[in-house]
C-alpha cells in the first residue's frame, strides 16, 4: 500500500504553493477571515476549477444562494 498522499490542486497557484502542494485529497478546507477579504471569491474559483475533478461542497452562512451562483457566473 502506497502512503504517498494524494492532493488536488485548488486552481489557485498561489494557494496551492501555501498548502505545500495542494489539498490533500479527503480532505476538507475552511476558508475563514474578516469580511471583504475574497473568501467567496477563492472557494468559487477553487471550486469551478475542481468540479469535475471531485465532489465540491461550498457553504455560506452569510451569501444568500441567488448571490452565490451569480458571483459564479463571473468565473
Amino acid at each position: 500500500m502506497s502512503s504517498e498522499i494524494r492532493r488536488i490542486s485548488l486552481g489557485v497557484d498561489w494557494l496551492d504553493l501555501a498548502l505545500l502542494g495542494c489539498v490533500p485529497r479527503g480532505n476538507w478546507l475552511l476558508v475563514t477571515g474578516e469580511p471583504g477579504v475574497g473568501k467567496s471569491v477563492l472557494t468559487i474559483q477553487a471550486a469551478g476549477a475542481n468540479v469535475d475533478a471531485m465532489p465540491v461542497v461550498y457553504v455560506s452562512t452569510e451569501t444568500r444562494f441567488f448571490d452565490v451562483v451569480r458571483q459564479a457566473r463571473q468565473f
